[in-house]
């Protein structure tokens, strides 16, 4: 790991912290400028590394790379028009995506299909829980259908394909 300082114009979004670099720095801009336009899309605190660990820990995984850089520099947000469910909330996002412990924890509870094996990162318009198993694909767990839905083959595609529309 490298210690990096995100280099964004907002001065609440700059910050010292562990990065790993999991995604292109393309991405990394295009979600910074999206939290610059729109501040009340990002969660107004960051996680630190203690807290994502206690919510590994929690949930019994292991966070992709990708997904835990997102944490560690936005705490949560929307991205496009997909809540990125993390540690904290941001005002512009739902009291039930509240955090990722949470949200996976409820719909554990409430027996989704999959849901067991991975942690919930967002939840669709329909209601369905999305989120990343122990290989870092992206799922979706579709209730009318019943059955788990492959996505895309990590969080950073599904942030590139799904919430910023960038590539098919």
């Amino acid at each position: 790991m490298t210690t990096k300082t995100n280099s964004a114009t907002d001065e609440s979004l700059r910050f010292p912290t562990l990065i790993l670099d999991a995604m292109k720095q393309e991405i990394w801009n295009a979600i910074t400028q999206g939290f610059e336009k729109h501040p009340v899309t990002r969660s107004p605190t960051r996680p630190s590394a203690e807290q994502v660990a206690a919510a590994e820990q929690a949930l019994k995984v292991q966070f992709a790379d990708d997904y835990r850089d997102f944490i560690l520099r936005y705490g949560a947000g929307i991205v496009g028009s997909q809540s990125v469910i993390g540690i904290g909330r941001a005002e512009a996002m739902g009291k039930q995506e509240a955090s990722v412990s949470d949200a996976t924890f409820f719909f554990r509870k409430e027996a989704w299909i999959g849901v067991n094996d991975w942690y919930v990162i967002s939840i669709d318009g329909s209601g369905n829980p999305i989120g990343v198993d122990r290989n870092g694909e992206v799922h979706t767990s579709d209730h009318d259908a019943r059955k788990v839905v492959r996505l895309c083959g990590s969080f950073e595609e599904w942030i590139e394909r799904i919430c910023l529309k960038r590539k098919q």
